[in-house]
């Protein structure tokens, strides 16, 4: 499939677990790439006449929502914000998944690498901690970043593969003028039906295994971690004070506090954080008040922010960004971008983002073990195993 120079699709689901009528896609007519990136969405609302738009919201708007300067490397050349208003929309209540009947045909150039050695992210670890034993952080969401070269026939049909071996509930495909980004997301960023806004963060995660009592076993000691529940507990804090910028007086709930959910390759623990507001909230001022997902940056937000960027090696782009829409009416749904891969079908870069919490009882190794495991859905939509990688 060779869609057009923009293109949208999301599957994505209600908090019950309905099907949500908008699985949408089309081409585009007009897009905004504003250095005043949340005053061109205020815009665009104001102008009313029944817009529809999607797209992304880079890591990096963090500029505009929180006063945080970016990283000064990139890997991609993108704004930190692109929504695009389709020419054509296409709605459906099924979001099934497709077979593949098509080979992506992927020719690699240049095999994957990551941006930190086994060593590097360990030392990079230990010093974030000794911030976390200062007071000066409480959790840090710490990423980095394999990336390699290839030619890549089918982006779309990779897509497919992805969500195919890696299901997520907020799984979402953004083409761009040649960049792809393909999410099988388990997570939500935020949405919005009427008056309520839902927010539903993952922090904790436990590999699967392939026999039945070993995995419950897994299960549950996941549901039992204190750590697990610790990084879990920061960040529905951190996410109901952003809430609570919004919300109606006393409307703010915590509807499910460290669910465990079962996904191919990982159990996670996820939360459910939400709130009421009035009924004329604009947007643009929801994405303010709560850009980026607190889940990829950590506790206090903004100085968590200011570590990401001393200690990573550069921008994350649309990775811990969000795809998403909103809808005519000002309801809208945006995932987290993770479990993604991303590729520009011009330079043939590919990169795979990967990322954990770190907390005061991190270990270093066993984190580092822990982003090997959340890359292995999208290695294995590349054919490539974790055992590929020169880690």
């Amino acid at each position: 499939m060779k869609p057009a120079p923009y293109y949208f699709e999301a599957r994505t689901l209600l908090p019950a677990g309905q099907r949500d009528p908008y699985s949408a896609f089309g081409t585009c007519r007009a897009s905004a790439q504003d250095p005043q990136l949340i005053r061109s969405l205020q815009e665009w609302k104001k102008q009313g006449n029944g817009l529809f738009l999607a797209g992304y919201l880079g890591y990096e708007l963090q500029q505009e929502t929180a006063a945080v300067l970016p990283h000064p490397k990139r890997v991609f050349d993108l704004s930190p914000m692109c929504l695009f208003v389709p020419e054509e929309l296409r709605f459906s209540e099924e979001a099934e998944i497709p077979e593949v009947y098509t080979d992506p045909g992927i020719e690699w150039t240049e095999r994957l690498r990551p941006d930190f050695s086994r060593r590097e992210y360990i030392q990079a670890v230990g010093s974030i901690k000794e911030h976390l034993q200062q007071g000066d952080i409480y959790e840090l969401t710490f990423c980095m970043q394999l990336q390699g070269r290839a030619h890549i026939r089918d982006p779309y049909a990779l897509f497919h593969i992805l969500c195919r071996n890696n299901p997520g509930p907020f799984a979402a495909v953004l083409h761009m003028n040649g960049l792809w980004v393909l999410s099988a997301s388990p997570e939500r960023f935020l949405a919005r039906r009427g008056q309520k806004l839902v927010s539903q963060p993952i922090k904790g995660t436990a590999r699967r295994s392939s026999d039945p009592a070993g995995d419950e076993k897994l299960k549950k000691q996941l549901a039992a971690s204190e750590k697990e529940r610790s990084e879990n507990v920061m960040i529905v804090d951190l996410v109901r004070n952003d809430l609570s910028r919004l919300a109606l007086k006393d409307s703010v709930q915590v509807e499910e506090l460290f669910g465990i959910y079962s996904f191919p390759t990982v159990h996670q623990m996820i939360s459910t954080i939400s709130c009421e507001t009035v009924p004329d909230l604009h947007p643009a001022d929801a994405i303010q008040a709560t850009f980026p997902p607190g889940s990829m940056t950590g506790a206090p937000k903004i100085s968590a922010m200011q570590l990401i960027r001393a200690h990573e090696k550069q921008q994350r782009g649309i990775f811990s960004g969000s795809l998403g829409y909103v809808s005519p009416d000002g309801d809208m749904d945006w995932n987290v971008v993770i479990r993604s891969i991303i590729y520009d079908e011009h330079s043939g870069t590919i990169c795979i983002p990967v990322g954990g919490a770190i907390t005061i009882g991190s270990d270093p190794a066993a984190e580092y073990e822990e982003c090997r495991l959340k890359a292995m859905g999208s290695l294995k939509a590349l054919g490539l195993d974790i055992t590929d990688i020169k880690w």
